[in-house]
């Protein structure tokens, strides 16, 4: 193998992958799927690997893999609102392309995750839609590597160079919350946000939080409580809020089935909805129009968000993008859950 003076390899000279294993200190299975961009290899050892690919001026040949007429839905379980409302729209509008969708279960650990990403990536979809960022950072980097264009679902993070998104207005949905409740008379109201980090969840909290402070009204710090978007935690911040000697007339749930976790708490207790607690949840997904009584909530447009993620995939294929980011308008739907504060009923 020919080397410089300095002992480095010749920048030009073909080597095996061998060979650039032992120079960047790893094995030759990790070197493969540094360049063919799979997502299970450390940051640092990829930085390592890469560098010796530069200096010998590696040049990567084109994947040959045939690119497939399937979208893939990535969630981290489907149990997350909206899994099902967005598959059904992402159906509708793929099929209007001539293409399928695919559906892949992250799970709930590291290793899960990373397995199925790998499979996503090795089965080279047309593109990838990520529900509220279902793959991290180096995922998402696997897959522009291998030039899989992706679109993000209402991220809980700042988007990173290279993503695509379709978001939510999340600071105008907590805003009519608020006055939907304020408008009502209601001055005794509790939070259940979701989990922190998530700025979807900061937006819908940081909107709630105007439209308290226009009617002059705050959040106790007894009336925040904090869940993950399931009903298990809106039943167990619920049931907090209910025991409190001083319960709350009014709850805003920053999801649905946050809310429905709330329905069974009151109902453990004998707290009627709405004549002694006023429920507002976000999303309206199923069954929130069929709970008893109706839920109230903000509804997202799930048909639009599964449109634009499947126009934003074939215009990136098409290579004729127009917007990389896209955020479109939510609304209250007023159902039966929400009336005036016990005492104000006249």
């Amino acid at each position: 193998m020919a080397r410089t003076a300095s002992g480095k390899p010749a920048a030009g000279k073909k080597l095996t992958v061998t060979e650039i294993a032992r120079l960047a200190g790893t094995s030759q299975p990790t070197v493969s799927k540094v360049i063919n961009g799979r997502a299970d290899v450390s940051e640092e050892t990829r930085r390592r690997v890469q560098a010796v690919l530069d200096q010998v001026g590696f040049s990567k040949p084109l994947v040959t893999t045939k690119v497939s007429s399937q979208i893939e839905l990535v969630v981290r379980t489907f149990e997350m609102n909206g899994s099902f409302p967005l598959l059904q729209g992402l159906l509708k509008w793929a099929r209007r392309e001539s293409l399928g969708v695919s559906v892949t279960e992250l799970g709930r650990t590291a290793a899960e995750a990373r397995e199925a990403i790998n499979h996503v990536i090795d089965a080279n979809p047309y593109g990838v839609v990520l529900l509220m960022s279902a793959a991290d950072e180096r995922d998402r980097r696997a897959l522009r590597s291998r030039s899989i264009p992706y679109v993000v679902i209402d991220p809980v993070n700042d988007a990173s160079a290279g993503d695509l998104s379709v978001s939510i207005d999340n600071w105008t949905g907590g805003l009519l919350a608020a006055r939907h409740l304020t408008g009502l008379g209601h001055r005794r109201i509790a939070l259940i946000a979701g989990p922190g980090g998530s700025i979807s969840s900061a937006a819908r909290v940081a909107g709630f939080e105007q439209g308290l402070c226009e009617a002059g009204i705050g959040i106790p710090d007894a009336y925040r409580e904090r869940g993950d978007f399931d009903a298990v935690a809106g039943y167990a911040a619920a049931g907090r809020l209910l025991d409190l000697d001083e319960p709350p007339t009014a709850v805003f749930a920053l999801d649905d089935l946050m809310a429905v976790g709330a329905y069974k708490a009151a109902a453990e207790r004998g707290v009627s909805i709405p004549g002694d607690l006023s429920v507002v949840g976000f999303d309206d997904i199923f069954p929130a129009e069929y709970l008893g009584p109706a839920l109230t909530t903000i509804r997202q447009p799930f048909d639009d968000m599964a449109r634009k993620a499947v126009d934003m995939i074939v215009r990136s294929r098409k290579g004729n993008l127009e917007d990389r980011s896209v955020v479109l308008p939510v609304g209250l739907v007023t159902r039966q859950s929400t009336a005036k504060p016990a005492g104000a009923q006249h």
